[in-house]
């Protein structure tokens, strides 16, 4: 599945102006006249002008019925469903980029009036629950929620698979829950100074925080996102995803781990710090 951009609002009714505004903006600046038209006539509006019409007449059109329609909702979720279809093929070309921009312009306008910018729904959501419901121990780290939605977002792309660019991601995802974990357990006995990931996951280990066994499997993970994803340049393409699916399940499995045991450790430090308290 393509990346999406969704608009999931719980009430009905017409939508922000602002936001109408950017996303009209945004469309008519990028897709062709001939498929604003198409998309006129997909959503069944009014008589759309003929096909080599100004855009602004198409953007005229679209305006009126995000803003006066009371199923806007929907309406928006379409139109942006056409948008990510215009979508050019190929990366690290300048329309690539254009689109790009144009579409983190409409994501953020999405996010600043509560819409959630998420894949269309069409299979399991970017980020499980469950290691949703784990990420919020980190606070206002959002750094590794963004990874993994970024890695997620990249392993439902059929034709634009980059195997590099999802294990960064994925790397970068447990390096900085690493980092943050060995902050927060270090003593002021015991500074812990290094940058390097495997060190930081050897001090785990030596202050109890993970086993010895689990410390290996940390190691391989580590290695295998390294080994087969980043460093390495001839693998057959579809096992390499297939492989990229398998590795991402197992990283947020492994996270969902590590952040349920610090959370516990805060607990266990609070009931600690409570009867100290009360004696």
């Amino acid at each position: 599945m393509k990346p999406s951009i969704k608009a999931d609002r719980h009430a009905a009714g017409p939508l922000p102006s602002e936001l109408v505004t950017i996303v009209v903006k945004e469309l008519i600046s990028w897709v062709s006249q001939a498929r604003l038209r198409n998309i006129c006539k997909k959503l069944d509006l009014t008589e759309p002008p003929e096909a080599d019409a100004p855009r602004e007449e198409y953007g005229k059109i679209l305006k009126q019925a995000l803003a006066g329609s009371n199923s806007a909702d929907l309406l928006l979720s379409q139109i942006l469903k056409e948008f990510v279809k215009s979508r050019p093929p190929k990366k690290n070309t300048h329309a690539w980029d254009s689109w790009q921009g144009k579409h983190y312009s409409i994501v953020r306008a999405l996010r600043k009036h509560g819409l959630d910018p998420d894949g269309f729904p069409v299979g399991p959501p970017v980020i499980p629950p469950d290691l949703e419901a784990a990420l919020v121990v980190l606070g206002s780290k959002v750094s590794v929620r963004e990874k993994l939605r970024l890695a997620g977002h990249h392993l439902r792309e059929r034709k634009c698979f980059d195997p590099k660019t999802t294990g960064a991601w994925l790397r970068s995802a447990i390096e900085v829950v690493h980092s943050e974990l060995v902050s927060e357990l270090q003593t002021a006995q015991e500074r812990f100074s290094s940058q390097r990931d495997a060190d930081r996951r050897a001090h785990l280990c030596k202050i109890g925080f993970i086993s010895k066994s689990e410390e290996k499997v940390s190691n391989s993970i580590y290695g295998l996102l390294s080994a087969e994803f980043i460093h390495e340049e001839e693998h057959d393409r579809s096992a390499r995803k297939d492989t990229a699916v398998f590795v991402q399940s197992t990283v947020h499995s492994y996270l969902i781990l590590l952040l349920g045991r610090l959370r516990e450790e805060r607990d266990g430090k609070i009931r600690k710090d409570g009867r100290r308290a009360g004696d």
